[in-house]
């Protein structure tokens, strides 16, 4: 019995909550915003690292391919 009832309830509970995911748009929350701009500042500032690290390994690759200077004093 008690066991039939915990089912009952999580289905109605899985219910509901499909039912207001389907009528309710949570990425239009304005509660979410400030998340949603920290997700957007975290993704632009993983892609400006990316290509500073590109772009350093391609300068770095660029001296290392330099030809050597021999210099006798």
């Amino acid at each position: 019995m008690q066991f039939s009832l915990m089912v009952a309830h999580l289905q109605f509970a899985l219910g509901m909550y499909v039912q207001a995911m389907r009528t309710a748009r949570p990425q239009d929350d304005p509660y979410l915003r400030p998340f949603k701009v920290a997700k957007d500042a975290t993704w632009l500032l993983l892609l400006v690292l990316a290509f500073l690290q590109y772009y350093f390994m391609d300068v770095h690759a660029q001296i290392a391919a330099l030809p050597t200077l021999n210099v006798r004093i």
